[in-house]
C-alpha cells in the first residue's frame, strides 16, 4: 500500500497505473509498452536537441565529443547530456581536481556508455582512461563511441570490477596522478576492501553515494569509517542548473515548464557525491 501511495503522490492516478503495468510487462515479457505524458514530452525534448546537436556535447567542458542515442540504461536523460549539464557539479569537481594535481589518468567503475571518459579524454584533461562496466551492451555502445571521437587508444574497458581486483589491475598506474569516478549503484560500499583503499590512498575517489538504497547499516558505517581512515573526505551536493544559459532557437521558444524539464537527471530522490582526497603526512 505504501508503494501506491508513493506513486500516487509523485505522479498522479493515471501515470502510476502506466508505471505498474510497465513493471510488469518488465518482469514478464522484458519489455516497458507504455510511457506517461511527461515520460512522452521528455522523449520529444530529447529526439529534438539530439538533432540540434547532431549527436554532439554542445556545451560545457566536454563540448565537441560526440556521444551517440544509445543507452542501456535510460534515454531520458541524454538532452542534459548533449547539452553537457549533466552532473555538472561532478565535471566541475573533476576538471578542478586534474587542473590543480596535473593528474594523467581517468579511472571511471561504472561507466556505463563513457559519458564521463569521453567527454575527459577527447578534450585532453586526461591522458588515459581505464573504465570498468558489468554491463556487455554498455560497454558495446561504449566502443562505438570511442571510436565515433577517434581516441580508441587511449582508454581500456574492462568487465566489472571486482572486490581486491583494482590493486591488481592497476599496479602499474601513478596513482598519485589519477582520479576514480565509481557510480556502482550501491556496490561502492562492498567493492573496496581495506587493501584496496590502502593502495588507493595517494589518489582522488569521487564516488556517488547509493546509501538509500543499502539498508545494511554496518555496512555503511563500515565503509564510512574505512575511507576516512585513509582520506579526507567532504561530500558534494546535486545543484541546479540553468537553462537559460542555453541559447538556440529552439531552447528559446520552449516553455519554462519544458525548460527545466529537459535538464532533469532522472533521479529517484535528492543524491551525493563523496571526494576522498590524499591525506597529507
Amino acid at each position: 500500500m505504501y508503494l501506491y501511495k508513493k506513486l500516487y503522490s509523485a505522479y498522479g492516478f493515471f501515470s502510476m497505473v502506466i508505471i505498474l503495468i510497465n513493471n510488469l510487462t518488465y518482469k514478464y515479457l522484458k519489455k516497458r509498452y507504455l510511457v506517461t505524458p511527461i515520460e512522452y514530452h521528455k522523449i520529444y525534448l530529447n529526439n529534438e536537441i539530439i538533432k540540434l546537436s547532431n549527436s554532439k556535447i554542445i556545451n560545457g567542458h566536454y563540448k565537441n565529443t560526440y556521444f551517440l542515442n544509445k543507452s542501456h540504461w535510460s534515454k531520458f536523460d541524454h538532452a542534459s547530456k548533449l547539452l553537457g549539464l549533466y552532473e555538472e557539479q561532478v565535471q566541475d569537481l573533476i576538471v578542478k581536481t586534474q587542473r590543480e594535481n596535473n593528474l594523467k589518468n581517468f579511472v571511471n567503475i561504472g561507466c556505463g556508455e563513457g559519458y564521463h571518459a569521453l567527454g575527459l579524454i577527447k578534450n585532453n584533461f586526461f591522458d588515459k582512461s581505464i573504465c570498468y562496466e558489468i554491463s556487455e551492451e554498455a560497454r558495446t555502445i561504449f566502443k562505438e563511441n570511442l571510436k565515433k571521437n577517434n581516441i580508441e587508444d587511449k582508454v581500456l574497458i574492462k568487465g566489472e570490477a571486482k572486490n581486491n581486483q583494482i590493486n591488481k589491475d592497476l599496479v602499474n598506474l601513478k596513482i598519485e596522478e589519477t582520479l576514480f569516478l565509481v557510480d556502482i549503484e550501491g556496490k561502492e560500499f562492498s567493492l573496496f576492501s581495506d587493501n584496496d583503499l590502502n593502495f588507493l590512498k595517494k589518489g582522488f575517489l569521487i564516488i556517488e553515494d547509493h546509501n538509500f538504497m543499502i539498508s545494511d547499516n554496518a555496512l555503511k558505517d563500515n565503509f564510512y569509517s574505512s575511507v576516512k581512515k585513509y582520506f579526507n573526505v567532504s561530500f558534494i551536493q546535486n545543484g541546479s542548473r540553468n537553462p537559460f544559459n542555453l541559447d538556440s532557437d529552439f531552447m528559446n521558444k520552449l516553455h519554462d515548464d519544458s525548460r527545466f524539464l529537459i535538464l532533469s537527471e532522472c533521479r529517484s530522490q535528492k543524491m551525493h557525491w563523496i571526494f576522498l582526497s590524499p591525506k597529507t603526512v
